[in-house]
């Protein structure tokens, strides 16, 4: 490894996908790939890296995906699991491939891209050396899983079909149905949905919406408070709270890496013109509502683009 790695909600891919825009018109990125836009993307991660000169893109031999670093460990093998290579943002949606063209408009070098192979495929066995220090005897297959986490939760979720969807709750809501094809059209592009892969042979069709991070957050600043409110104790504060008194987007750009959500909540629903949540319950309440009517958005927005009529909603996770 040429360096650690960066957590995802890293401020340094702020403004780069405005930069991209400037080279890859958004229509044309999204005909492509068929990705949501959201700065986590590796994309932007590696155009930040192009930006801002850093060697390592002229030094690394192998751009590898964190499981697929995992999986070089334990076999030596270097490859792209399919599921996680699709959310790069620059996996052809229909051809089925590393995007190529699109990293060379970009000057990202092309020769880093490891082979991609499906979930299911047998990588090897278990190296040696590994085997012995987890106390491990004979050989032990290694075997690529969809390495995507909702790329796996979907695949466990019991009964999907043409007329259900799924909520992979948790810091992040995954809300979304399965399908053969990608759904590249520009209204779906307008409403920024995602194709990524999915285990057989599936598409997950599926929005990313923020989840359970704005109350994590909130629950996260009252401990240093010294508030040691259990998820029991949340739910209880936000049943004593007025319903629909505050509501906010919680995509909004602000709060994904605020350092006080209660604060950036507060100033949002300000600007807003909306009364703002005082007590810790009001806040709670606002979390947990928004976020629900973001979920019923997304599911009639799913049923417009996919032409389905969604009777179930199937929901799985931590949050669930």
């Amino acid at each position: 490894m040429l360096g650690d790695p960066y957590q995802y909600r890293d401020r340094r891919t702020e403004g780069i996908p405005e930069r991209v825009d400037d080279v890859v018109p958004p229509q044309r990125l999204y005909e492509k790939t068929g990705i949501q836009r959201l700065p986590i993307n590796t994309l932007y991660q590696l155009v930040n890296m192009r930006q801002a000169n850093d060697p390592r893109l002229e030094a690394a031999e192998t751009l590898l995906l964190v499981p697929d670093l995992f999986h070089y460990w334990m076999t030596g093998r270097i490859v792209a699991e399919y599921t996680n290579a699709t959310t790069t943002q620059f996996y052809d949606a229909r051809g089925q491939g590393w995007a190529l063209d699109l990293l060379e408009e970009l000057d990202l070098s092309t020769r880093l891209l490891p082979p991609v192979v499906a979930p299911g495929t047998i990588l090897g066995e278990l190296l040696p050396g590994v085997g012995e220090e987890a106390a491990l005897r004979g050989s032990v297959p290694v075997i690529a899983c969809a390495t995507h986490d909702t790329a796996s939760a979907v695949a466990a979720v019991p009964g999907l079909d043409e007329r259900s969807a799924y909520i992979s709750s948790g810091t992040w809501s995954l809300v979304g149905v399965e399908t053969r094809e990608p759904i590249l059209s520009e209204r779906a592009r307008d409403l920024n949905f995602t194709n990524e892969g999915g285990v057989g042979g599936t598409i997950r069709f599926l929005k990313n919406v923020t989840g359970l991070w704005l109350l994590q957050e909130c629950q996260r600043r009252w401990q240093r408070e010294g508030k040691a409110y259990t998820w029991p104790d949340l739910v209880a504060l936000a049943e004593q709270a007025a319903p629909f008194r505050s509501l906010v987007d919680p995509d909004a750009p602000e709060f994904v890496n605020p350092g006080d959500m209660p604060k950036a909540i507060r100033e949002y629903c300000r600007r807003n013109r909306q009364a703002e949540p005082e007590s810790d319950g009001e806040l709670v309440r606002c979390c947990l509502e928004s976020l629900a009517l973001k979920h019923r958005w997304v599911l009639a927005a799913l049923e417009e683009l996919t032409d389905r009529q969604l009777d179930t909603i199937r929901i799985v996770g931590g949050g669930s």
